[in-house]
């Protein structure tokens, strides 16, 4: 068994027009906010308004910031159908098989507000405290933060991909056929099945989960004592000189799961 752990959702360095990270309360609950996508020429069409049922919270964040819930978005992963598809770094879900994990983290600031629900019942109440915290580039508090997992069960490779991913595990090709499985990732929705130059996966709902608290990797971006062996003895692979962004052993996949059990003290 390995894991590959990843970054998503906003990032003040790439996320223009959103210069904004996600929020944790007081209690650890969040608010995940996934990436804009108001690039010329994007492909997304879904707004944020329209993912207002599916990521409770995140347009009243928008607003609170001054932002529009028109943004376009680009919602993946997403956590009702567990997918995930990547382009730029497929190489990492490429080493992946069948009963192995991906777990997601973000960039977060912790915000003086209780919990999430006190958050949702009044959010104009908390307009200026996110104001003066989430659209700070970095400063104090924030941290990078695991927000969910998804335990794979199926993986789908474009036609350029098949072969080489092939040298791995076993893989389906993404095509129309894929549709129906993959019928609520974003890639799908868009029409990237028919490029050939992304890999999407697929979860198992019983081990798929978002977790109910953020679990901090990290101050800043120095990880903590605890992690540190796990990304850094246990990677076999790191993206570049992003080290929370890694391909992890079979060892360091079970430490890492245990940590993240002792933060939420649930049985993942």
């Amino acid at each position: 068994m390995k894991s590959v752990v990843i970054h998503v959702g906003v990032n003040v360095s790439n996320t223009s027009p959103l210069l904004m990270v996600c929020p944790v309360f007081s209690d650890g609950s969040f608010i995940f906010v996934p990436m804009p996508n108001e690039r010329p020429g994007a492909k997304d069409k879904t707004t944020y308004r329209e993912i207002c049922d599916l990521v409770p919270g995140v347009c009243e964040v928008l607003e609170q910031l001054g932002f529009s819930t028109n943004y376009k978005v680009h919602y993946d992963p997403e956590f009702q159908g567990f997918t995930f598809g990547e382009g730029p770094r497929k190489w990492m879900l490429a080493r992946l098989c069948s009963g192995d994990f991906v777990f997601f983290l973000t960039s977060m600031k912790l915000v003086p507000i209780p919990s999430k629900s006190d958050f949702l019942k009044n959010p104009r109440m908390y307009s200026e405290t996110l104001k003066c915290l989430l659209k700070r580039n970095r400063g104090p508090d924030w941290f990078y933060g695991l927000i969910a997992q998804i335990k794979v069960s199926g993986i789908f490779a474009g036609k350029n991909e098949i072969m080489r991913y092939n040298l791995y595990g076993k893989c389906y090709e993404l095509d129309s056929k894929a549709e129906n499985i993959l019928s609520t990732n974003a890639h799908v929705k868009r029409g990237d099945q028919y490029t050939g130059d992304y890999i999407i996966i697929k979860g198992e709902k019983g081990e798929s989960k978002e977790y109910p608290r953020a679990v901090p990797i990290s101050q800043g971006n120095t990880p903590l004592k605890e992690v540190q062996d796990i990304f850094y003895k246990h990677a076999s692979k790191r993206n570049g000189a992003k080290w929370f962004e890694a391909i992890l052993d079979e060892e360091g996949t079970h430490l890492l799961l245990n940590f993240i059990k002792l933060q939420t003290s649930e049985i993942l």
